[in-house]
């Protein structure tokens, strides 16, 4: 629960350009969250509510994971439980190969 009387306007825009475009615009820029678990945490410690918020969670250029043999390229969007499912198992048959 939100522990200000204000409640702020949450947009989620379709695709990283309309996120762009949104946050341009002095009228509908926002706070970017992806999920928000930060922010409320913020709130209940007396940091103010936003007035608007615009919503990165499901844009999918910046969700997912890529691996390639020289790199791990994680979205920014890219939720915890995803990076364990991904990620875990790859440190872990890493750690098997690497010396100490």
């Amino acid at each position: 629960m939100i522990p200000n009387a204000d409640t702020p306007r949450i947009v989620f825009p379709k695709d990283l350009d309309e996120a762009c475009r949104l946050q341009a615009n002095p009228r509908t820029r926002g706070r970017l969250i992806a999920g928000g678990t930060d922010l409320m945490a913020q709130w209940a410690a007396g940091v103010p509510v936003p007035e608007r918020i615009v919503s990165l969670k499901n844009l999918p250029e910046l969700t997912g994971i890529a691996l390639t043999p020289d790199l791990v390229e994680i979205g920014a969007a890219t939720t915890h439980a995803a990076i364990l499912c991904h990620c875990f198992p790859l440190c872990c048959r890493a750690t098997a190969y690497s010396t100490p």
